[in-house]
C-alpha cells in the first residue's frame, strides 16, 4: 500500500484531557456558544474549475491561529483523487481576503525509464501511478458563514474556487470523546481494510489489511466547531511527522437502513512530500 496517500488510512491527532459535553448530533446554530458570530472559518462545499477540470471538493479551515491550529487550510476532492494543504499567511487587501501558500497533491501516470541492460524481448514497462506535488498560492474572498470565492495559481495550476458554507457540518460541538471506539474502512463487500481504535482522550492505534500498524492523537481546536487537529505519529511502524485537520461528517438527513458516520482527515507530512488521506466510518447507534 502506498503510504503517501492512505485513502483507507489512519489519522493521528493530539489529545485533549478535557472532553467536550454534548453530542456530535447537536448543531449549535449560527452563533457560537459564547455569542460570537462565526468569523472566517468553516467547512465549505466547493466546486473547482480550470486547469484541473470541474469537480466537487470540500475545504476546511478553523477560525484562526491557535496552539492546535496553525492557521491551516486543507481541501480534498470528493473522489479523493487530489488534496490541497497549506497555511494562511495573513490578510491580503481586506480582512475577509485571505492568502495561503499551498501544496496540491494528485496522482499521475509515469512510464519508468527503460533499463539499458534489459533483454530486448522483455515486454515494455507499464506506466505507474506516482504522487505529484505542486506548489501554488491560494487567495480567497470570504463572506463569513456564507461562501467564499477565489483561485489557486502556480506550477501549472490555474483553478477557480466557488464555495458554499456548510453550516450543518461545521457548527456542531466537537470533543475527542466523540471519537471513542472502533472506526473502519471497508471494501465494497464489507471486508475490513483498516481498523482504528480511539480512546476517550483522542489517542488511537490501528492496523490495516497489509499488517501496517498506525498510531496518533486527536486534539480539539475549538469545541464550538466540528474540526479537529489531526497528528500522525507512526505509519507501518515508522515514525511520521504529519499534522492536519479532521472532521466527523454529520449523519445523513435521510439515513438508509444501515447509516454510517464518517471521520475524514487530510494530514500532510511536515516534509511536504506526502499527504495522508483518512476515511473511516462506523455504524450510527440509535
Amino acid at each position: 500500500m502506498n503510504r503517501s496517500t492512505l485513502r483507507i488510512a489512519l489519522c493521528l491527532l493530539g489529545a485533549l484531557a478535557v472532553a467536550a459535553c454534548g453530542s456530535q448530533n447537536d448543531a449549535i446554530g449560527g452563533v457560537d456558544l459564547d455569542g460570537n458570530e462565526v468569523q472566517r472559518g468553516g467547512i465549505f462545499d466547493t466546486v473547482i474549475s480550470g486547469t484541473e477540470g470541474e469537480a466537487g471538493w470540500v475545504f476546511m479551515f478553523a477560525e484562526g491561529e491557535t496552539v492546535r491550529n496553525r492557521d491551516r487550510i486543507v481541501g480534498y476532492a470528493r473522489d479523493q483523487s487530489a488534496q490541497l494543504t497549506g497555511r494562511f499567511v495573513g490578510a491580503a487587501s481586506s480582512g475577509n481576503t485571505r492568502r495561503a501558500s499551498v501544496l496540491w497533491f494528485d496522482k499521475i501516470l509515469v512510464t519508468p525509464e527503460p533499463d539499458p541492460d534489459a533483454d530486448p524481448d522483455d515486454p515494455p514497462l507499464e506506466p505507474m501511478l506516482e504522487t505529484r506535488v505542486r506548489t501554488a498560492v491560494l487567495e480567497i474572498d470570504i463572506d463569513p458563514a456564507k461562501s467564499f470565492s477565489g483561485q489557486v495559481v502556480g506550477d501549472g495550476l490555474n483553478v477557480n474556487l466557488s464555495a458554499t458554507y456548510n453550516r450543518r457540518h461545521y457548527e456542531r460541538v466537537s470533543g475527542v470523546s466523540l471519537l471513542s471506539g472502533i472506526w473502519e474502512n471497508l471494501d465494497p463487500f464489507g471486508g475490513e481494510l483498516l481498523r482504528l481504535d480511539f480512546n476517550s482522550q483522542g489517542g488511537f492505534g490501528g492496523r490495516d489489511i497489509d499488517d501496517c500498524n498506525y498510531a496518533g492523537q486527536v486534539y480539539e481546536i475549538n469545541r464550538r466547531y466540528n474540526l479537529y487537529a489531526f497528528e500522525l505519529a507512526s505509519a507501518c511502524d515508522e515514525a511520521v511527522d504529519a499534522t492536519g485537520l479532521a472532521t466527523i461528517e454529520p449523519p445523513p438527513v435521510n439515513p438508509g437502513a444501515s447509516p454510517r458516520q464518517r471521520l475524514i482527515a487530510v494530514v500532510p507530512a511536515r516534509t511536504n512530500d506526502a499527504v495522508y488521506m483518512i476515511d473511516v466510518s462506523r455504524a450510527v447507534t440509535p
